[in-house]
């Protein structure tokens, strides 16, 4: 009885003993499963880590390309500044500078005016037969049957001044001032009748380099308009432009009066003698280019 208890206790131990090595067994193989698990959300762990990584390396460098964007942005708006300053400040010298030069061409323009002034009350006092210079443009405007009323010769007023009984034998003979005291222009002297032609408009000419517009020509001088100042009694090459070439014609400004038209800029109406001309080649452009085919004579002056 004791031995088949013995054995009885034997086989309950080992069936505790299977039955405790079954449970371990399930539980190594739970335990396995439990690390397998971790093992594999490790490894998604891990590739999630590269990931971010990988996320974060292109955000840091996508943010120095934005800082890189953002500084050559900065640089360019400095430089697009400076360039605004600097434009507005040439506005400004140019706007001074402006200002400045309509301060001298008005300066300019009441000295051309104060000088034709004087030129022509001159040249009035020097030869009360001539014209003053002033009146010329309008006396080229005149009929051509008109004459013009000449004042009488001085010789003949003195010597009338002369032959009369004078008052008393202490009062002396009016004496006419002597023309000596004024300083001479180079072509003050009565010039030979030339042939003037009215020239049609339009016809440029230019005047030591000045450019104008031809009024009238003749074989001793000419008359034109021109958009800057010249001085009288100064010599100067005037070229008529024709389809073959060019007729330059050497000469000296005798008069100068400043217009101002109400639908253009300010201009000079000039008056020029010849000294040096080729006579043929200035008739055939008076052919050519003549507003009339009627002459006019112009006894006083050949200078249109």
């Amino acid at each position: 009885d004791e031995a088949k208890k013995e054995l009885e206790s034997a086989q309950h131990r080992a069936a505790r003993a299977e039955a405790a090595q079954r449970a371990t067994a399930a539980q190594h193989r739970q335990t396995l499963d439990e690390q397998e698990k971790q093992t594999l959300a490790l490894d998604n762990a891990q590739a999630q880590l590269v990931e971010l990584r990988t996320q974060l390396k292109n955000a840091q460098r996508e943010a120095e390309n934005n800082g890189v964007s953002l500084a050559a942005s900065q640089q360019l708006v400095q430089e697009l500044s400076g360039e605004r300053d600097e434009l507005r400040q040439r506005i400004k010298n140019v706007t001074a500078a402006k200002t400045a030069l309509e301060a001298q061409y008005r300066q300019l323009e009441a000295v051309g005016q104060k000088l034709s002034g004087a030129l022509s009350q001159m040249l009035r006092e020097r030869d009360p037969d001539r014209a003053p210079a002033a009146d010329v443009p309008r006396q080229a405007a005149l009929p051509q049957n008109r004459e013009t009323a000449k004042p009488a010769p001085l010789k003949a007023a003195t010597a009338k001044s002369a032959s009369a009984p004078s008052a008393s034998p202490a009062s002396p003979t009016p004496v006419v001032p002597a023309v000596a005291q004024k300083k001479p222009l180079q072509f003050s002297g009565k010039a030979r009748d030339a042939k003037r032609v009215q020239i049609r408009r339009g016809i440029d000419v230019l005047v030591d380099g000045i450019p104008g517009e031809l009024v009238d020509l003749s074989i001793g001088g000419a008359q034109a308009i021109l958009r800057q100042a010249v001085k009288p009694n100064q010599l100067v090459r005037l070229v008529l432009l024709t389809a073959v070439g060019q007729v330059i014609c050497k000469g000296r400004i005798v008069w100068v009066v400043f217009e101002q038209p109400d639908t253009s800029l300010s201009v000079y109406r000039t008056g020029v003698k010849f000294a040096d001309v080729d006579q043929a080649a200035v008739e055939n452009f008076m052919n050519d280019f003549c507003d009339k085919p009627s002459i006019q004579s112009r006894h006083s002056s050949d200078v249109a």
